[in-house]
Formats: structure tokens, C-alpha cells, sequence
């Protein structure tokens, strides 16, 4: 498990390469740097449905066992998966210092 990477701020899965092929690509990152265990798999063939549910899955866990910079949170942000500075009381993205929406600090 990659323990001692801290990760910086910024997108790490672009929207471009589609839904379904970053979900698949976070996934695989998640198992082979941080040996996460997949969690659900697809009942009647209804795949979409237990990628989001992974996915949910993948981004709470990346939250807890990587090194992130404070502040920080793995979220999507448009469309990309990365690594952004959110707020803590309304849970917007937000720039190093100040949100915009509840003016917190």
C-alpha cells in the first residue's frame, strides 16, 4: 500500500476518456496503490448501477487512507476525479483560502 505518497491538489482522471473508463481506472487505482478490496459486484447485469456504488465506495475510502494535503478531499469536480480543497461546512470546491458560497474560512 502506497502509505507515504502525499498527493497534490488536481485532477487525476480527466472526463474526457468517459464515465465507464474512469470509473474502471479509479477503481484499478485505488486496488493498486492503496489495495483496496472491491465492494459490490453487479446483480442481473445491472453493471452501471454497481460501478456508481463502487465508486462511492472508492472515493470515501481514497479519503481515508491516502496522504492528502489538509483541507483536502478525492471528489469529482465536473466531470474529473482528483484531489480538490473543499469547504468543510457546506462542502463546495473552493480555492486554498475562502468559500465563495458560505464565506467561510
Amino acid at each position: 500500500m502506497n502509505t507515504e505518497h502525499e498527493y497534490e491538489i488536481g485532477c487525476y482522471f480527466d472526463a474526457s476518456f468517459g464515465f465507464q473508463h474512469n470509473a474502471e481506472r479509479i477503481i484499478d487505482f485505488a486496488m493498486d496503490e492503496h489495495n483496496y478490496v472491491p465492494q459490490y459486484e453487479a446483480e442481473n447485469g445491472d453493471h452501471i448501477e454497481a460501478l456508481c456504488w463502487e465508486l462511492e465506495s472508492v472515493e470515501e475510502f481514497l479519503n481515508e487512507v491516502t496522504k492528502r494535503p489538509e483541507g483536502s478531499f478525492w471528489c469529482w469536480n465536473d466531470g474529473d476525479f482528483g484531489l480538490w480543497f473543499a469547504c468543510t461546512h457546506c462542502g463546495e470546491l473552493i480555492d486554498e483560502n475562502k468559500c465563495n458560497i458560505c464565506e467561510e474560512e
